[in-house]
């Protein structure tokens, strides 16, 4: 399975790079509370996937599964990875809409530069 994201698609593009800012912004929130690396797994997951499509324009499921249990050994959780995998293939292919309890994508264009210290 892969996800691909066109370079001409430059609104998806920007709305993804805001979850990401998101999303960086979540782990940093959790690792300032503490929290072990199970507890902030499915953020760490969504970082890699969003990071490594937007830089290459495609990722596959494999290819980003196999480098997280290399990564993080015994607190790699597969069963959470396809969670997030699932959410971002959701935010690529419908915005967000088939997500359930999460934020979706953001709409509102100040919101780059609001997450800016988050953005690579």
């Amino acid at each position: 399975m892969k996800i691909t994201l066109s370079s001409a698609d430059t609104t998806r593009r920007k709305r993804l790079t805001a979850k990401l800012g998101q999303y960086r912004q979540r782990l940093a929130t959790l690792q300032g509370e503490g929290k072990s690396i199970g507890e902030i797994m499915d953020v760490l997951c969504k970082i890699a996937i969003l990071s490594f499509l937007l830089e290459n324009s495609r990722v596959t499921r494999e290819y980003i599964l196999g480098n997280l249990r290399k990564e993080h050994g015994e607190d790699f959780n597969a069963d959470i990875f396809q969670s997030a995998w699932d959410v971002i293939v959701d935010y690529v292919e419908n915005d967000g809409k088939g997500v359930i309890r999460g934020e979706g994508l953001p709409k509102d264009p100040t919101l780059m530069k609001r997450l800016s210290s988050f953005l690579v």
